[in-house]
């Protein structure tokens, strides 16, 4: 018997979150479960390749805030589209999208099986959000949580038994995320083969940390001038300027490239061409960039915080460092640009505890039998 499944979220653009629910519906057994896609906010990029992928997709057109009468409408239409689709079991995703989900679940008709999904290690959203969202995790059937760190932080704030909260880790597609042509892709991106080429990826944001990673690279410089540091970092976010004159005031210029988004075969390409990815972050839930840069074959050098605590092992699958410690990850970075057998062999093991505990199928069979327990 064929299971209905909606995929509620609150937005479907360019996302760590957005990817992840992409790359399950993509791959969910279609003759157990069939799954359907819904969107707060009007489709965006990924909502859209969902849609291409013959899969029953809608949105509810809310904007980006939070209005009252939105919220009440948005439930109120959830609720009918469960009811008149015939949902078995719906799963919510992203602050918004969990609270909706929580209360048309309840109201409806069928009152399917409801799961919350928990991906960050911090609230976000806005106090009223984040206490609407907590209010209503009750209502759940059962949670799912991303990393063991996060799965600690909703039961040390959310008072939830411990029983009804799983933890299901990312998973990454190891065809698509693998190193391929270093050379080239370091000619693309105008780099030497002598450089020490550092990656780094994320929405350009105070708790990502990557002012450190400038800060680090200033004192790397300083303390080795004979690096030949090549520092690329992908993304874009309210600290962009911020950045770019950081980058100018450390005299950085010739040593650091702000590239802004790129798409996931650019990124791709950086990985291949980089020796080392650098995770500068001061909370995690569980950092997707860095998963498909180890899984790229590069070393880690990571903040010891959160989710990154259940994916690299210090020593084995890379280096784990203090965050908001400059001093520390320079001298992180410094071991790394000395002794080309310890980069390799961090490199090995990254891409060893991704392929044994982060790979993209066994994500995918772990919702399957959770969806399938809970039905």
């Amino acid at each position: 018997m064929t299971r209905r499944v909606l995929f509620v979220i609150t937005t479907s653009d360019y996302g760590g979150t957005e990817t992840y629910v992409r790359q399950l519906i993509e791959r969910l057994d279609r003759s157990r479960f069939e799954p359907i896609f819904c969107s707060l906010c009007p489709l965006g990029a990924v909502g859209r390749q969902i849609e291409a992928a013959d899969v029953e997709t809608f949105d509810l057109g809310m904007a980006g805030g939070t209005k009252p009468l939105e919220l009440i409408g948005a439930v109120r239409r959830l609720r009918r589209e469960i009811d008149d689709r015939g949902i078995d079991l719906v799963l919510g995703l992203l602050y918004r999208a969990n609270m909706l989900a929580a209360l048309a679940s309840r109201w409806a008709k069928r009152r399917p099986v409801f799961v919350s999904g928990q991906r960050s290690l911090n609230p976000a959203g806005g106090r009223l959000m984040v206490w609407g969202v907590q209010a209503t995790r009750g209502l759940a059937t059962h949670s799912i949580a991303v990393s063991p760190a996060v799965k600690d932080e909703m039961l040390r704030t959310e008072r939830l038994d411990a029983e009804t909260v799983t933890v299901l880790r990312n998973g990454v597609d190891t065809d698509r995320w693998r190193r391929t042509d270093p050379e080239s892709a370091r000619r693309d991106l105008g780099l030497t083969a002598d450089s020490l080429v550092v990656a780094a990826a994320g929405r350009l944001t105070p708790v990502k940390g990557f002012h450190h990673l400038l800060d680090a690279s200033r004192r790397l410089l300083d303390a080795s001038p004979d690096v030949d540091l090549r520092l690329c970092l992908a993304g874009d976010g309210p600290e962009a300027q911020r950045l770019a004159t950081q980058v100018a005031s450390l005299g950085l210029g010739d040593s650091v490239k702000l590239l802004g988004r790129l798409t996931a075969e650019q990124l791709q390409r950086l990985y291949s061409a980089a020796d080392v990815y650098a995770l500068t972050s001061r909370a995690e839930g569980s950092p997707n960039a860095m998963l498909e840069a180890m899984a790229c074959g590069c070393a880690v050098v990571a903040t010891r915080v959160g989710g990154v605590l259940d994916i690299v092992e210090d020593g084995d699958s890379g280096l784990l460092i203090a965050p908001e410690d400059p001093g520390e990850l320079a001298t992180a970075l410094g071991r790394l640009a000395a002794d080309v057998q310890l980069r390799q062999r961090l490199a090995a093991g990254a891409k060893a505890r991704i392929d044994d505990a982060f790979h993209l199928e066994k994500m995918v069979d772990d919702h399957q039998e959770l969806f399938a327990g809970l039905l």
